[in-house]
């Protein structure tokens, strides 16, 4: 070999390092990104049916017939006297209500609180040319044996005279 051998060959130059293929968002934090996607939504949902539910029951607490109920059992000094005061009524009001123009029929379970008991003031109504005509608008007091009827004498008597027009009409249908 000759004493001077040719320098070696420069290395062939490193192509540049691609670089690392980093992974997506969704990839790196799937795994809280998924639970709080799930509450999220799921609190959407429980809040559109808690706003509905407010809303039917808001709509049916403030029509007529529940609000002159609500006010009659308010102003009664028994039913002051058996709650106690303030009396308040409550938010889960049951029952259903149909109003056809100047026509309806209502029947409700409204539940009262006052500063010394609870109670259920119940409504059975007819509303027949834009009046109502009550049947039933009775507090129940939880505890007492007595029940506190909030009809005027002439809604009892009405409420008499139409039970036996319909039993004798009832009758006088079973009749041969």
């Amino acid at each position: 070999m000759s004493p001077h051998a040719p320098p070696p060959l420069p290395a062939s130059p490193q192509p540049p390092a691609a670089p690392a293929r980093t992974q997506g968002w969704w990839a790196r934090h799937w795994k809280w990104a998924v639970p709080v996607v799930v509450v999220f939504f799921g609190t959407l949902f429980l809040a559109a049916i808690g706003l509905f539910m407010y809303g039917l029951f808001s709509m049916i607490g403030s029509s007529d017939v529940a609000m002159e109920a609500k006010r009659r059992a308010m102003q009664d000094a028994r039913v002051v006297e058996a709650l106690g005061q303030p009396i308040e009524p409550g938010w889960f009001i049951q029952g259903n209500q149909q109003v056809n123009g100047p026509n309806g029929t209502a029947s409700l379970q409204i539940p009262l609180e006052g500063s010394k008991a609870e109670a259920d003031l119940y409504i059975e109504a007819v509303k027949r040319v834009g009046r109502w005509r009550y049947s039933t608008l009775t507090v129940v007091v939880e505890g007492s044996a007595t029940d506190i009827d909030l009809r005027t004498a002439d809604e009892i008597a009405a409420a008499t005279a139409t039970d036996e027009e319909d039993f004798s009409s009832s009758s006088n249908d079973e009749m041969p």
